[in-house]
């Protein structure tokens, strides 16, 4: 058994003179190793498509606006704070001992910032 191996690429056969030869154009491989070898300006984020929008993320809207009303007064906010805290605090003892531990906390701080607030409201009258 015997096999033919053709060496030879298509339009890259020898000729028999050069004035017989013709000029091929180039073909879509040939096109193909010459982009290859000119540099290209990619970024990696252009390669892995990073910059490209997934698809809905565009579409998604904002948060939803919750029921309650916005309060854009401080002092407002910190009243209904002290007010929510006031109401768990002399509420039934929680039976969970993290609750407890978060109750205490905040009693701590509301305590904290209660003592900020006097001193400053009592440096505020010195300096006056």
């Amino acid at each position: 058994m015997s096999v033919k191996v053709q060496y030879t690429i298509p339009g890259w056969e020898p000729t028999a003179s050069p004035s017989t030869r013709v000029e091929n154009t180039a073909s879509a491989f040939e096109q193909r190793l010459r982009d290859v070898g000119t540099p290209s300006l990619v970024t990696w984020r252009q390669v892995l498509r990073v910059d490209v929008p997934q698809p809905g993320d565009l579409a998604l809207g904002p948060p939803p606006r919750s029921a309650t009303p916005v309060y854009t007064d401080i002092h407002e906010e910190r009243r209904r704070w002290h007010g929510l805290l006031r109401r768990h605090l002399a509420g039934p003892a929680p039976a969970h001992p993290d609750e407890v531990r978060m109750l205490a906390a905040l009693a701590h701080m509301d305590e904290i910032e209660r003592e900020l607030e006097t001193r400053i409201a009592t440096e505020g009258q010195v300096r006056a």
